[in-house]
């Protein structure tokens, strides 16, 4: 199970294959910087002591600041009014308390498993493995996260899995990160649970204006399973909130797209806030 994701920086326009990205962390949390002589990337280490540590969204996928010359891509300021977390200061331990390119195994929605959609033709895990046959206050593993108890959470009042509250950790995460150039950064994660369990990780680079991310998920355990991933971005320009007259340009037509778990209608149409001017070229209006 693979995933790559490009991200290419130029002076007007940003391209992106898939989606946004965020923030600026004004604490200081462990983190590194990637540079291609180009374009300068901040990745936040991951770690108990880590920009973030909570339960939902895997930790090697925090992107701070992306800078080429005196431009800065991402920033703190993708959040709006609306945002529940708007104006409140940055809680590691929050599950929506991310940046950059958050990254999820699951479809962003409540309960242990996906139904059939996001290209599949069956369910699949909701990220989690061993949560059915766990019992109340019994680990399981969240892929990327590592392993939680279950009936742990605020909002777990029942036994289903609610994939945006925090859990308690069973056990310690672990992380091992290496930092073999000085434009790459590899993070890798590993957890393991009877029958269950995976090898996660994450390969960051840099090459001229371009952020590579590359994800592979290994299965280490003696149970298949089949889960779905998918990476926020939120975007700003210089720490300003997208607008005129910036202009998004993606690699796929993004006109008729809806995004898949969207019952809480926490998205909307690309068209409701920009205005199709060229072929797969969007301008804020």
């Amino acid at each position: 199970f693979t995933t790559l994701l490009v991200v290419a920086m130029a002076s007007r326009v940003l391209i992106l294959s898939v989606g946004t990205v965020a923030a600026a962390a004004a604490a200081v949390y462990p983190k590194t910087i990637l540079s291609s002589g180009q374009v300068d990337v901040t990745v936040y280490l991951p770690g108990k002591l880590g920009y973030y540590n909570s339960t939902r969204f895997d930790w090697g996928s925090m992107i701070g600041e992306i800078t080429m010359g005196e431009a800065e891509f991402f920033s703190d300021l993708w959040r709006t009014s609306t945002d529940p977390n708007w104006g409140k200061d940055h809680d590691p331990s929050n599950p929506e308390g991310v940046l950059g390119l958050a990254s999820e195994f699951g479809c962003g929605s409540d309960g242990p498993d996906c139904p059939a959609g996001w290209g599949r033709q069956a369910e699949a895990s909701n990220g989690v493995l061993g949560y059915h046959e766990a019992g109340m206050g019994d680990p399981f593993l969240k892929i990327g996260v590592g392993k939680l108890i279950k009936g742990s959470c605020d909002a777990c009042s029942d036994s289903n899995y609610h994939f945006n509250s925090r859990y308690d950790f069973a056990e310690l995460s672990v992380w091992t990160v290496s930092h073999p150039s000085s434009d790459s950064i590899d993070m890798i994660h590993e957890a393991s649970l009877g029958a269950w369990g995976y090898r996660f990780q994450r390969h960051l680079q840099v090459h001229g204006d371009m952020l590579i991310m590359r994800s592979e998920l290994t299965n280490t355990g003696s149970e298949a399973f089949k889960t779905v991933q998918y990476t926020h971005n939120f975007l700003a320009f210089n720490r300003q909130q997208i607008g005129p007259p910036l202009t998004l340009q993606f690699g796929q037509d993004l006109s008729s797209y809806s995004e898949p778990g969207n019952e809480q209608g926490w998205s909307v149409p690309i068209a409701s806030r920009f205005v199709l001017t060229a072929p797969n070229v969007w301008t804020a209006n």
